[in-house]
């Protein structure tokens, strides 16, 4: 599993394989890749590997087309050598009628920010594990300033809510919320993709992470219901 600026790792079997600077990539060129990223269908091209986004140097491999992933600061989605049916259950792309807003209010107001109707930036029904119980996956933001360059009163802010049992469990994918600028960070998280990247017939979720001259990629995966949703592998690039 790829993206245009280093390799994030694969699935074995058994566990992630995550891809670090001495990792070697199963790779000699020329492999198909399928696309996983919202917005974006279809097969690019692989090279042979090499060292990617200088000055990190991550193990990659350069896609042709190179442009059929995203750009930042997303969606930014994954190529994958993989031949099975990537979106195998259900994604389902919602207009928020001030439900899912209203359930990030307290999820916000936790993290030091009061915010009565937070802005939704995403909002997908999905059914991760093909069991037919949709999860539901929520991105709320609301950034003042261009380059993200912190505010106080920004934030963005992913989890996803699963009923388990009957009751209700809230996983957040990334959280940047923005109480006090000086000093801050800032961090915009979009959902780059929801597809099956292990082969297992359960589908994964892409998180993007972009920050002021960086993108992050993380895949989370739905273990089970008594770990939820946990990071897999992840690769990065920016200063």
């Amino acid at each position: 599993m790829v993206s245009e600026f280093g390799a994030l790792g694969w699935w074995n079997g058994a566990a992630w394989v995550q891809v670090d600077e001495s990792t070697p990539l199963p790779v000699s060129g020329g492999e198909d890749y399928q696309v996983a990223a919202l917005g974006f269908t279809g097969i690019v091209v692989g090279g042979a590997e090499e060292l990617l986004c200088e000055p990190l140097f991550n193990p990659g491999v350069t896609l042709n087309p190179p442009d059929r992933l995203g750009a930042w600061p997303g969606p930014y989605g994954v190529a994958v050598s993989a031949p099975w049916d990537l979106r195998p259950n259900v994604v389902q792309s919602l207009a928020d009628d001030g439900t899912y807003a209203a359930y990030a209010v307290p999820l916000l107001s936790n993290r030091g920010l009061n915010v009565p109707k937070p802005v939704i930036k995403q909002l997908f029904r999905v059914d991760l594990e093909g069991d037919g119980v949709n999860e539901v996956i929520v991105v709320v933001e609301n950034i003042a300033g261009p380059g993200l360059f912190p505010t106080a009163g920004d934030y963005s802010l992913a989890f996803l809510r699963k009923v388990v049992q009957g009751e209700v469990q809230t996983a957040i994918l990334g959280d940047s919320v923005i109480v006090n600028a000086e000093g801050a960070f800032l961090v915009s998280y979009t959902v780059g993709a929801i597809a099956d990247l292990s082969g297992d017939g359960q589908m994964e979720v892409v998180i993007d992470a972009a920050y002021y001259e960086g993108l992050g990629l993380e895949v989370w995966e739905y273990v089970n219901d008594d770990l939820g949703m946990l990071p897999a592998i992840q690769t990065g690039c920016g200063s």
